[in-house]
């Protein structure tokens, strides 16, 4: 019976989440009124698995990053990898959690699973604005800027236009509920940047300078600019 209720519950997962990609197509068409009306169920499914796919597309570029420059691995460069995850998915849920928070002092009454598709449709078109950047820069890389840029204005309107919807009434008060929660994650992004990311940043630069140093070395061109005392 074990069994059964393991397969059964696999078949239903499996099936939520083909149901989740039918409904991509009409996410990117009408961003707002469908996540709005997701489900409590729907939204838990579509935003964790697209906050958990950008956490791990990021862990491992993070890695890859790490073994190209240094072909090795300490535990200062698995802070590195760490941080990546924080500033990934740790955001992410974080910002979920200001906006129900604000919303609620706010006066609105509205849960933390009506709150999570925001932030999973605008990681969801994040995927899809940056698959356009990443083909759009075989192109042309002024046009791959372009759509850099729109994803950068577009994604946090989109995500307040739905965060409208979600409370529905007192505009005014959801505006400012809104701004507030973004002032307390870009707030929240410098502490960690000051705290934890200040040593990483500063080995990351330490490893482009050492490679910049090397291939310059390499090609000759460090000799001629220490005759001149350029370095």
């Amino acid at each position: 019976m074990r069994d059964i209720s393991i397969s059964e519950k696999g078949v239903t997962f499996l099936k939520d989440v083909r149901g989740m990609f039918v409904k991509l197509p009409s996410l990117i068409k009408s961003p707002v009124s469908q996540t709005a009306s997701m489900s409590q169920k729907e939204g838990l499914l579509f935003s964790g698995f697209f906050i958990g796919l950008k956490a791990v597309i990021a862990l491992l570029v993070t890695l890859i990053g790490i073994f190209y420059f240094t072909e090795e691995f300490s535990y200062a460069l698995f802070k590195i990898a760490l941080f990546s995850l924080i500033l990934t998915a740790g955001l992410d849920l974080l910002k979920v959690v200001y906006n129900r928070a604000w919303a609620g002092a706010f006066g609105f009454k509205v849960s933390f699973g009506q709150m999570l598709p925001l932030t999973g449709t605008r990681v969801m078109l994040g995927f899809v604005t940056g698959l356009l950047m990443v083909i759009s820069l075989l192109l042309s890389w002024q046009l791959s800027i372009f759509f850099f840029m729109v994803s950068r204005f577009a994604l946090p309107i989109i995500e307040f236009g739905a965060y409208k919807e979600v409370l529905k009434d007192k505009p005014d008060r959801c505006t400012y509920a809104y701004i507030v929660s973004c002032i307390c994650l870009f707030l929240s992004s410098g502490i960690l940047l000051y705290f934890i990311g200040g040593e990483l940043i500063w080995m990351i630069q330490e490893y482009i300078m050492e490679t910049i140093v090397y291939y310059l070395n390499h090609l000759g061109i460090l000799d001629i600019l220490n005759v001149f005392n350029v370095l």
